[in-house]
């Protein structure tokens, strides 16, 4: 494991193909590795490279937290390709597997919005904006009950 700090760090200091090298000398890789690998490539804006190893990690054992970002990651590096059908399901299954995850809803309804179904995205804005900050304004507060009844009136 050794190499794999040796890698992040050489990623925190801007030497992106040096860390990618170091990552791909491991023999065994793991989802850490993949994940790291695909961090890397994202930060070269390498959006098919990222992917590739965004999936690999996705499929093998990570911490909550790292799984996590890979979705998020997943998603973003579909969505900078325009891949927005596949950014949407990566999302879904973000949500269904992070339930308490803003961000992935957040997304999703950008990216819905990308394909066209602009009420939905809208929808799911509106819902998290009154899920999330239901007092920071009198006025919101004050009209929360029948903003939510509109917005859930499909």
């Amino acid at each position: 494991m050794e190499q794999l700090q040796q890698a992040i760090e050489m990623r925190r200091e801007g030497n992106i193909e040096e860390s990618i090298k170091i990552l791909e000398s491991i023999p065994y890789k793991d989802g850490r590795i993949y994940f790291e690998c695909g961090w890397n490539y994202s930060v070269l804006d390498n959006a098919n490279e990222a992917i590739k190893y965004y999936e690999l990690a996705i499929e093998l054992e990570l911490p909550k937290e790292l799984k996590q970002k890979a979705y998020m990651d997943l998603g973003f590096n579909y969505f900078s390709l325009l891949r927005y059908e596949e950014a949407e399901q990566i999302l879904f299954n973000g949500i269904g597997k992070f339930h308490d995850s803003e961000a992935f809803r957040a997304m999703l309804a950008v990216v819905r919005y990308k394909l066209g179904d602009s009420r939905e995205g809208m929808i799911d804005l509106m819902q998290l904006l009154l899920e999330l900050y239901p007092n920071s304004s009198k006025e919101i507060a004050k009209y929360r009950t029948e903003l939510m009844h509109y917005v859930q009136q499909r």
